[in-house]
């Protein structure tokens, strides 16, 4: 399916990085990113909030409100040379985007554990929003690895959070229809606004 904006060819493909084949959107104008998580606020609602197995093997439909699975992630980001794209649009229309550089995850044993060698903006000045996911594990509610701090039954939703108080300062996969501060990618909690569409996309280059 062709899902062109008029100057970007996007496409519903299936990528096979282990055993099964997986949905995803490509996006070929920019040597083959896929979009690894998508949300949009306008579609039918898509509760975030899931188990590990569920975060693993990926969920949602496709194009929109869909996670594509920390397996596959882990099967593409085997070597240091991808790189992330955060795109979010807020309902105040404001725009931001931010890139990561040389990103790994680990496998399931440690937790799905996400690094990332640098990273900058391109506009809309959230700057290096999600630096502090950094070396964290994945969390969701029945496997926390945040502790005491119960940073997922706080927030609603799976994320590399921090094992500590605050948790995080970024946030993508709180509830849709929620509060302006449950998803947010800007560091000051006060300056998070709600969103109307934000992705994920990965690039593996070539």
């Amino acid at each position: 399916m062709d899902l062109s904006n008029g100057y970007l060819t996007n496409l519903l493909t299936y990528i096979q990085p282990d055993i099964t084949p997986v949905e995803v959107v490509c996006m070929y104008g920019y040597r083959g990113t896929m979009a690894f998580m998508h949300r949009d606020n306008s579609c039918v609602f898509e509760d975030f909030n899931r188990t590990m197995e569920e975060y693993s093997n990926g969920f949602g439909p496709v194009p929109r409100n869909r996670w594509v699975g920390l397996v596959t992630m882990f099967h593409i980001m085997k070597q240091p040379t991808k790189h992330w794209t955060i795109i979010f649009r807020s309902k105040r229309a404001n725009f931001f985007k931010t890139y990561y550089y040389n990103v790994t995850c680990q496998d399931a044993t440690l937790g799905y554990e996400l690094n990332f060698a640098t990273s900058g903006h391109g506009g809309g000045g959230c700057g290096s929003c999600m630096q502090e996911l950094r070396g964290n594990r994945f969390s969701t509610f029945d496997q926390d690895n945040t502790g005491a701090n119960n940073c997922v039954r706080r927030f609603g939703g799976g994320w590399w959070f921090d094992n500590d108080t605050d948790c995080t300062v970024s946030f993508l996969t709180g509830p849709m229809d929620g509060p302006d501060e449950n998803n947010h990618l800007i560091d000051a909690p006060p300056s998070s606004e709600p969103f109307m569409y934000l992705q994920i996309q990965l690039q593996r280059y070539l």
